[in-house]
C-alpha cells in the first residue's frame, strides 16, 4: 500500500513539474459595427427615343476595333470596315421605348424604362439597347447576345 500511495504522489509530483500549459490568448477586442450606408443603385441614363437620332447623327468608330466604322443620319445606319470594301451596308433605323414590343422580336426581352434602337437590314432585323450617348461617345448592347459595342465619334 504504501508503493502504491509513493507511485501516486510521484506521479502527481512529475505532473506539477512539467511544462506550464500555454495561456489561452485572450480573444481579440470586438470593434463596434456601425449598419453601412445603403449602396446607390446606378443612375439609370434613359435618352428619349426621339433624341436619339439627333444624338447619334455622325461617324463613330469602334473602341474595340478600330476598323468598324459607323455612320449615323436621321433614317440611314452604314456600316463599314477599313480594308475589307465586302463589309458595307446601308441600313433603314429607327429609336423605340422599351415599352414597344416591334415586329420580329419574338423571344427577346425589352426593359420599359429603356430606349432601343432597330437596324432593319437585308440580312435581318437587329436590336440594340441604347447605353449612354454622350457628345464625343456612346454604347449600346446588343439584345441578342447582351454584348456591349462602344464607339467614339470621329466626325
Amino acid at each position: 500500500m504504501r508503493a502504491l500511495l509513493l507511485i501516486a504522489v510521484s506521479s502527481l509530483a512529475l505532473a506539477a513539474c512539467g511544462e506550464p500549459k500555454a495561456a489561452e490568448p485572450a480573444p481579440a477586442p470586438v470593434a463596434e459595427m456601425t449598419p453601412a450606408e445603403p449602396a446607390l443603385a446606378p443612375e439609370v441614363v434613359n435618352v428619349p427615343p426621339q433624341e436619339v437620332a439627333t444624338k447619334l447623327a455622325g461617324t463613330w468608330q469602334s473602341t474595340d476595333d478600330p476598323n468598324a466604322i459607323l455612320t449615323i443620319t436621321a433614317d440611314t445606319w452604314t456600316n463599314d470596315y477599313k480594308g475589307d470594301a465586302s463589309v458595307h451596308s446601308v441600313d433603314k433605323w429607327r429609336a423605340f421605348p422599351g415599352t414597344e414590343k416591334p415586329a420580329n422580336s419574338e423571344g427577346l426581352t425589352f426593359t420599359p424604362a429603356s430606349t432601343y434602337i432597330e437596324v432593319v437590314s437585308g440580312e435581318g432585323t437587329f436590336f440594340y439597347e441604347v447605353g449612354t450617348i454622350e457628345a464625343d461617345t456612346f454604347d449600346m448592347f446588343y439584345v441578342s447576345r447582351g454584348n456591349r459595342l462602344a464607339y467614339k465619334r470621329i466626325t
